[in-house]
């Protein structure tokens, strides 16, 4: 059965995928837990809530995908493309309370970059 939402990989112009990289440097069952949160993305789109997913900013469509693994918290930063499709946009380990503005700051980033080498329909 064909998923409902796509989930494309931030690719920058030197063609690496962030999120991919940070993803294979994993442990394995950190990466199946990372994979299993983008799982649920590709499945309900933006239906997925708390606990898995977040909204950090609606005017940017950001939102954060939220995972914990067998020693850290994960976070994935993602937005909402255009009609079925979402990109990943930046993972890292989570080490504070809050979501740090950096870490938030490299996402937005992308996305104007995304955004601005691929065109809405």
């Amino acid at each position: 059965m064909k998923r409902p939402w796509t989930v494309l990989f931030y690719e920058n112009s030197t063609g690496k995928t962030p999120v991919l990289d940070f993803l294979r440097k994993q442990p394995k069952v950190d990466r199946a837990r990372l994979g299993h949160a983008i799982d649920e993305l590709e499945w309900h789109g933006t239906k997925l809530r708390l606990p898995l997913s977040r909204p950090l900013s609606l005017s940017e469509n950001l939102f954060e995908l939220r995972v914990s693994g067998e020693d850290n918290i994960f976070r994935i930063l993602y937005f909402h493309f255009t009609g079925t499709t979402f990109v990943l946009l930046h993972a890292f380990v989570k080490k504070t309370q809050k979501t740090p503005s950096n870490e938030i700051d490299i996402a937005l980033k992308r996305l104007k970059d995304f955004k601005k080498n691929n065109k809405e329909s």
